[in-house]
């Protein structure tokens, strides 16, 4: 006998993305004494793929998503080369703000220190990861290390 099975959709993956950025997001807008509110300049999404990859797209639903609650603009920056690196490294090098955020693939974070004999930064000390809350996208999602 058939059952009447959907085939899963294709980004099934993406709800549990944008929930883990809202949810990192926004705890970045809880009040501090002394501090401005966040966000209240752009916030630079960088992605480690070229422009039509599967991060690129997540990216930039996650950035049309995330700007009208935050009130400030999401822009997508496309940082391809070195397998991530320069991407990871533009957002590890930058204000420890909450500004500069990085989508990669999770094996960037983990094997490229294995894979480079000089890696620009310490990726797991420099940069904080988001992780998705199902656990089981390919994709993961690290700003450089903010205040805490």
């Amino acid at each position: 006998m058939l059952t009447d099975q959907r085939p899963e959709p294709r980004y099934r993956h993406i709800p549990a993305v944008l929930l883990a950025a809202c949810i990192a997001l926004g705890g970045l807008l809880t009040p501090n004494a002394g501090h401005a509110q966040y966000p209240s300049r752009p916030i630079k999404l960088m992605v480690t793929v070229a422009p039509g990859g599967g991060p690129e797209t997540i990216a930039r639903v996650i950035g049309e998503r995330l700007s009208p609650l935050l009130g400030q603009p999401v822009v997508v920056e496309n940082r391809a080369g070195s397998n991530g690196n320069i991407a990871m490294e533009l957002v590890a090098k930058s204000a420890h703000d909450g500004y500069s955020v990085v989508i990669c693939a999770d094996s960037m974070i983990v094997i490229n220190p294995h894979m480079y004999a000089k890696m620009p930064i310490d990726t797991l000390k420099d940069l904080t990861p988001i992780p998705s809350s199902r656990g089981c996208a390919p994709i993961s999602t690290a700003c450089s290390r903010c205040r805490r």
